[in-house]
């Protein structure tokens, strides 16, 4: 999840869609009456909770049913189920369709330069109408579906295998409120819920948050160390170290990257150590409400670092503050609530939208493995398996 910038209300009838229209977030969000107080951290940057920021979890079901108990309360329809997409799906559609001129907006959209161009649009030129900075994409997404509709033979069998690697990508997830349906959905694997795992089996999923970075993310780039210490005893002790590098300088949309982080472990898992997480108390909200971090804060300890339960899974959370052309590093430890034995399973969750994620899985040598489902390198005094984590994975290790 992330920003919500615009939505859009498609009905159907007997599995044809009949009518899809469009708008901007804002258009909804400003008619909102009840005062919701959001939820930490999103409360740094504003004082109530709007459909715009709704999915803040990370368990699809929820956040899809949350955006709609609030467009409701905006005055809008009372719909059936939800389909949530990134921007991914835009990019590799034009990919197939190739560019779009948008006379009204001067601009011609293709898969290099939409991201880059509509937030230009979005956040610089508001020579139009500034109070629908977002309308660039509610005019661009029906022109792409109607060119849906006359690709040639071979594009199409491009098309459906964009969707397949979507879907699976997580970069288009679906809810229904119809039991039997949603049932459906999360069984092929396109609900987006957060995984549950058997007893005895490790479960990773990282979940970041930008908090008042502006478009930072877009220069973002970060590897996860993730080592795994099984003692002679079963006992598991693992470390998660997250380099985030900003690549770019402080020139727009780039900004320091404030980035709230929530770690998914199994439930019952002791956090025993923490690095290079920024102190919570020195991140503030500064002039003109532009959030700040004051240095001499120094690193988060145990102490100030959120340890809770959520959808079934134990979370430890706390930020990291990545300047222009700067790198941090961070660190847990942390103990699992079960022994292993001779087999040792981890299910590994991808955030939706997630690109470019440099994941190296790494189990010391001491612990020798006689078979896995997956092909391990040895580095030093490690067995490694390295992925770019495009989707859920699991790591199957007997020893």
């Amino acid at each position: 999840g992330g920003f919500i910038g615009s939505y859009g209300i498609a009905e159907f009838d007997e599995g044809k869609m009949q009518e899809i229209y469009f708008d901007d977030i804002y258009n909804p969000d400003g008619q909102m009456l009840e005062k919701i107080t959001p939820p930490y951290p999103i409360i740094m940057m504003t004082k109530y909770w709007g459909m715009r920021d709704s999915n803040w979890s990370p368990d699809f079901a929820i956040s899809a049913d949350q955006a709609v108990r609030m467009y409701e309360k905006e005055g809008g329809y009372t719909v059936d189920g939800v389909i949530g997409f990134t921007p991914e799906v835009v990019v590799r559609f034009l990919e197939l369709t190739g560019p779009v001129e948008m006379e009204e907006y001067g601009v011609v959209l293709d898969s290099e330069n939409f991201t880059e161009a509509v937030q230009k649009k979005i956040e610089l030129d508001k020579s139009g109408d500034e109070s629908s900075p977002k309308k660039i994409l509610s005019d661009l997404l029906p022109i792409l579906i109607d060119r849906m509709q006359s690709l040639s033979e071979e594009q199409k069998k491009q098309f459906w295998q964009i969707i397949l690697d979507l879907l699976n990508e997580k970069h288009v997830m679906f809810f229904s409120y119809e039991q039997q349906v949603q049932d459906m959905i999360e069984k092929i694997g396109w609900a987006g819920e957060m995984k549950d795992v058997d007893k005895g089996v490790d479960y990773l999923s990282m979940i970041h948050a930008n908090i008042g970075g502006r478009k930072s993310d877009l220069f973002m780039k970060e590897a996860v160390r993730h080592e795994v210490n099984i003692t002679k005893n079963g006992e598991v002790v693992e470390d998660i170290e997250i380099t985030r590098r900003n690549i770019e300088g402080l020139t727009w949309p780039n900004y320091t990257n404030y980035d709230y982080l929530r770690v998914y472990v199994p439930l019952g898992s002791e956090l025993l150590s923490v690095d290079g997480f920024a102190d919570p108390e020195g991140i503030v909200i500064g002039k003109d409400g532009v959030l700040e971090y004051d240095e001499s804060f120094g690193e988060a300890g145990l102490g100030n670092t959120k340890v809770y339960e959520e959808n079934g899974k134990t979370v430890f959370a706390n930020w990291i503050v990545t300047y222009p052309y700067d790198a941090s590093t961070v660190k847990y430890t942390y103990k699992l609530p079960f022994k292993v034995g001779d087999k040792y399973n981890l299910y590994v969750q991808k955030q939706s939208g997630r690109l470019d994620l440099d994941y190296m899985f790494k189990m010391d040598k001491k612990n020798v493995i006689s078979d896995s489902n997956v092909d391990f390198v040895i580095e030093d005094d490690w067995y490694a398996y390295k992925s770019n984590l495009a989707k859920d994975e699991t790591i199957e290790i007997v020893m």
